[in-house]
C-alpha cells in the first residue's frame, strides 16, 4: 500500500499543472483576466482624476495667491502714485500762485507792495473777513488797498504790529467807487449780504444815462483816495430788480475766488 502512494502524489501534480496550464492558455482565463481589468481599471482612472483635480485645485490656489499679492503690489504702487501727482499738482498750484503774484508786484512796483499770507478768517466758508501776517512792522496803514493776482481783494480795517485785517469787497460794510471801462462811466460797488453767499457784490450807477451792459469790465475809478485808479474789480453778470422795486442793480462777479485766498499783496503807496 505504501509503494502506490508516489504515484497518487505525482498524478495529483500533473493534474494541478495541467489545471494551471489550462487557466493561463485558456478562453477562461482571458475571461477572467477581462473581468479583473473591468473592475480595477475604473478605480485607476477614477483615482487618475482625483489627482489631476487636486493639481488643478492647488494650481488654481497658487495661482489665486500670486495674483492677490501682485494685485496688492499694484494697488500700493497706484495709491504712491496718486499721492505723488497731488502732491506734484499741490506745488504746481502754489508755485502758478506766487509766480502770479510775483509779476504783479513786479507791475505794481511805484505802489510799494508787501506779500502777505492770509493766517485766519472768520467762520463761514467765503473769506469777506480775514487777518494776513503783514502790519505796521511792514509799513501797512488802515485802508492799505489789498490784492492779488485776479484783482482787487478789499482793504485794511485795522492794524496791528505784525497783522492786519482786511474786509473784501464782497463783505456787506465795503464800498468803492468804480469806472465802467468801456464808456468810462462811474458806478459804485457795493458789498451785498444776500450776495455775499455767491461772492458776487452790487453795482449801482452813479452817472445818470449811463450804458452799461452784461459783460462789462469794472475796475476802480481812483477817486475817493483809498484805491488807485484801474486795479481790475469785477464783470457785469447780470440785472436784477431792487428789493423795494424801485429799480434795478447790476451785478458784479470778481475774478478773485473769495473761498480760496491764500497770498495777498498790501499796496503801502496807493495814495494819490
Amino acid at each position: 500500500m505504501y509503494k502506490k502512494k508516489p504515484y497518487k502524489i505525482i498524478i495529483f501534480a500533473l493534474l494541478i499543472v495541467i489545471i494551471v496550464a489550462l487557466c493561463i492558455f485558456t478562453p477562461v482565463a482571458k475571461i477572467l483576466s477581462s473581468w479583473v481589468g473591468n473592475i480595477v481599471t475604473p478605480v485607476q482612472s477614477g483615482i487618475a482624476n482625483v489627482v489631476t483635480s487636486t493639481k488643478e485645485v492647488l494650481t488654481k490656489w497658487e495661482n489665486t495667491q500670486k495674483l492677490a499679492e501682485e494685485n496688492k503690489a499694484l494697488k500700493s504702487q497706484i495709491d504712491e502714485f496718486k499721492k505723488n501727482n497731488r502732491d506734484y499738482l499741490k506745488f504746481k498750484t502754489e508755485n502758478q500762485r506766487l509766480k502770479e503774484l510775483l509779476d504783479l508786484k513786479d507791475e505794481l512796483d511805484t505802489l510799494n507792495p508787501i506779500a502777505a499770507s492770509v493766517i485766519t478768517k472768520d467762520s463761514g466758508n467765503w473769506f469777506n473777513v480775514f487777518t494776513v501776517n503783514a502790519g505796521k512792522n511792514k509799513g501797512a496803514i488802515v485802508n492799505t488797498p489789498v490784492v492779488n493776482s485776479k484783482g482787487l481783494i478789499g482793504r485794511v480795517s485795522q492794524i496791528g504790529e505784525n497783522w492786519s485785517k482786511v474786509v473784501t469787497v464782497i463783505d456787506y460794510d465795503h464800498s468803492v467807487s468804480g469806472t465802467i471801462l468801456r464808456t468810462g462811466d462811474l458806478v459804485q460797488i457795493d458789498g451785498d449780504i444776500s450776495l455775499m453767499k455767491s461772492g458776487l457784490c452790487k453795482m449801482t450807477i452813479i452817472t445818470e444815462g449811463a450804458d452799461v451792459i452784461i459783460g462789462d469790465t469794472v475796475v476802480t475809478s481812483g477817486i475817493g483816495g483809498i484805491y488807485p485808479k484801474g486795479l481790475f474789480i469785477g464783470t457785469v453778470t447780470e440785472f436784477r430788480n431792487n428789493s423795494e422795486g424801485t429799480g434795478k442793480y447790476a451785478v458784479v462777479k470778481p475774478d478773485v475766488d473769495f473761498q480760496h485766498i491764500f497770498d495777498v499783496l498790501l499796496l503801502t503807496n496807493a495814495e494819490e
